[in-house]
């Protein structure tokens, strides 16, 4: 968790708040989470019978084709064919899961989210590929979907938060360039350059590319110097932003959304920072457990925390 006094103020005025504004509406989803339960089980209980008849059936078609020599075409056809029943199966079992954290999320999310400030929050939104490709974290995508996005205003400081997918579609597949958590924040002033951060990559940094020719900044901080890699178009303003407080705060960030790294760009007047994860963030409840178990609600406010956190640390209300 993020310590001050001033956060450990929020989570304590955050209790009242929870029961108050979030509570009841909670209790009120039980009935619901228990009929999508029952379901859930159901159709746990048919996959148990269905799934070993399609396992036999897959294997006798399998066998079929290699017996009778048939060509490769029919076995990429029936390899296409099993693993799109396989992510039918997957779906229709999901189903009831993802319809419970729907009902949650339409439910308490914006009042959850509105503890903060003035946020709206958006299934399926998504942050511009413009922007993404400004920030030179992130290249060489061409699909790209959101799931979770807030944008709004905390203390008068104008952020988004959203969770994204990006992936790259080729002959072979697909392949995922990013999945996590992306956090647009307007900064006060313009920067007269841009800085990126990126991941240190030890004896592979010289993989790093970026769309514009950015030169190599070396930082006095040796800590600092094993977890990221800097890069700029002014030397000056890339020390002055990149402090070793900073730092340390971008670590705790990366450490709350248990991210596996954090990457972070400053550019125009905007702070992107992107932090990869495979956590499904932002869950406020589960169908498995009772609507007002606090401890779903008690993770995504650590969640809101962290991002916030980084608005008190840059002090980006005070022009």
């Amino acid at each position: 968790m993020i310590q001050s006094d001033y956060f450990s103020k929020l989570r304590a005025d955050f209790d009242d708040f929870y029961y108050k504004n979030l509570w009841y509406k909670l209790v009120t989803l039980e009935e619901n989470r228990i009929k999508h339960l029952h379901r859930f089980w159901l159709l746990f209980f048919l996959l148990g019978i269905a799934l070993p008849l399609f396992c036999l059936w897959a294997f006798g078609e399998w066998m079929y084709l290699v017996f009778t020599e048939g060509s490769s075409k029919d076995i990429e056809g029936l390899l296409k064919l099993i693993l799109l029943i396989g992510a039918v199966i997957v779906s229709v079992i999901g189903a009831p899961i993802v319809a419970y954290h729907t009902d949650v999320k339409d439910s308490i999310i914006d009042d959850f989210i509105g503890f903060f400030g003035s946020f709206k929050h958006y299934f399926f939104k998504k942050i511009d590929d413009n922007i993404i490709t400004q920030s030179q974290l992130i290249s060489g995508f061409n699909r790209h979907s959101g799931d979770d996005y807030f944008c709004g205003t905390y203390k008068d400081v104008r952020m988004i938060i959203s969770e994204e997918h990006l992936s790259k579609k080729h002959n072979k597949g697909e392949s995922t360039i990013f999945e996590g958590i992306i956090i647009l924040l307007d900064f006060p002033k313009k920067f007269n350059g841009q800085t990126v951060v990126l991941k240190d990559w030890g004896h592979f940094n010289f993989l790093h590319t970026t769309e514009k020719k950015l030169e190599r900044i070396k930082l006095e901080d040796i800590i600092f110097e094993k977890e990221f890699e800097v890069y700029g178009t002014d030397q000056i303003e890339a020390r002055y932003l990149l402090t070793t407080a900073f730092m340390e705060r971008m670590l705790l960030v990366r450490n709350a959304f248990k991210g596996k790294k954090i990457q972070f760009s400053f550019f125009d007047s905007k702070l992107f920072i992107a932090i990869n994860t495979s956590k499904d963030m932002f869950e406020p409840a589960s169908l498995f457990k009772s609507s007002t178990d606090r401890r779903p609600i008690n993770d995504v406010l650590e969640q809101f925390i962290s991002v916030f956190s980084i608005v008190e640390f840059l002090k980006l209300t005070q022009q």
